[in-house]
């Protein structure tokens, strides 16, 4: 509950941050936002495993990885100062123009705030879930395995994410053959970055906990698997989502929409016999039902292509991985 409760207390600087980085995307700041990210979430892992170490248990965890939230919103803005003209940041705002930039856009944005909104849910449920029923320590090591795979899915986002302008003009352009070669080039590279980091760190992760002493555990070997192999499918549907976004062809609030109800239905098949199993094989039965082929679908539809012809030299090689 406390948990709940302090990172509801910064949902206004949350907010802020999703302007910010939004402003920033759009203006072709991607890479440098998509650096500072995962900088601060190695931060905010370092910290996580000295406060564990320490014993200030599960809120002091949550306060850590708060405080590195708090920073990265001061980055942010740091970011719009130096990178944005003087006069930009002072532009007066035309209330009529706003209003019909706001009506454009809505259509999209709230679909995929939508979304957004329901996945994050589903994420952020699972330690909360899992609180009400199991150790104490079983629990930060989940907790800490999910935040090493947020740096690993937070870097592998960049190929792709650096991308996404170019997609949305090729897309304004009517090249769908251009745009097919940019999105399957961006997406190669975001799977082999995501299968290094999370190998590399299923590697250190256990070695690197036991040299520094501390009373955490890296997730075991199936369960770290288990965890990376959602994560692995949920940017095969993500990375599809952000290209049909690009294109202004948004169907996020309905794939979260049915990866929220079939991951309830997992989850409550599955939490006693499987422990804290359940919530990674919920989210691997979530994606692979529904979320994963669901985006790809639309994906290729909005590409005109197929999955062989698409996946054989982006998503096949880096499964087999």
């Amino acid at each position: 509950f406390r948990r709940v409760l302090f990172r509801s207390a910064l949902s206004p600087i949350a907010f802020a941050n999703n302007v910010r980085m939004a402003f920033l995307n759009g203006a072709g700041f991607i890479a440098v936002v998509r650096r500072w990210d995962a900088i601060f979430n190695l931060l905010s892992i370092a910290s996580s495993i000295l406060v564990v170490q320490r014993g200030f248990g599960l809120v002091g965890l949550v306060v850590a990885n708060q405080f590195w939230f708090c920073i990265n919103s001061i980055r942010l803005r740091a970011i719009l100062r130096r990178c944005l003209p003087r006069d930009v940041l002072k532009a007066r705002i035309n209330f009529v123009d706003a209003r019909r930039v706001f009506s454009s856009i809505w259509p999209s944005s709230w679909r995929s705030g939508a979304g957004s909104l329901l996945y994050t849910a589903a994420q952020e449920s699972s330690g909360l879930i899992y609180a009400r029923f199991g150790s104490e320590k079983s629990l930060a090591t989940y907790l800490l395995g999910l935040q090493v795979l947020r740096v690993v899915r937070a870097s592998s986002m960049a190929p792709l994410y650096t991308k996404l302008p170019t997609l949305a003009k090729l897309n304004a352009e009517g090249k769908v053959a251009d745009m097919m070669e940019t999105a399957g080039t961006g997406m190669k590279r975001a799977y082999w970055t995501f299968v290094i980091g999370a190998a590399g760190a299923g590697i250190a992760g256990p070695w690197l906990l036991h040299e520094i002493g501390s009373s955490t555990f890296f997730p075991s070997g199936w369960l770290w698997c288990a965890m990376v192999a959602a994560a692995f499918l949920e940017r095969f549907g993500g990375m599809h989502q952000n290209v049909l976004i690009a294109a202004n062809h948004v169907v996020t609030h309905k794939a979260s929409a049915g990866f929220l109800l079939i991951y309830i239905v997992a989850m409550a098949v599955l939490a006693r016999p499987m422990g804290v199993y359940a919530f990674p094989l919920a989210m691997l039965i979530g994606h692979a039902s529904f979320f994963s082929w669901y985006s790809g679908y639309h994906g290729y539809q909005m590409l005109e292509s197929g999955f062989f012809k698409f996946e054989s030299r982006c998503f096949l090689p880096a499964l087999a991985a």
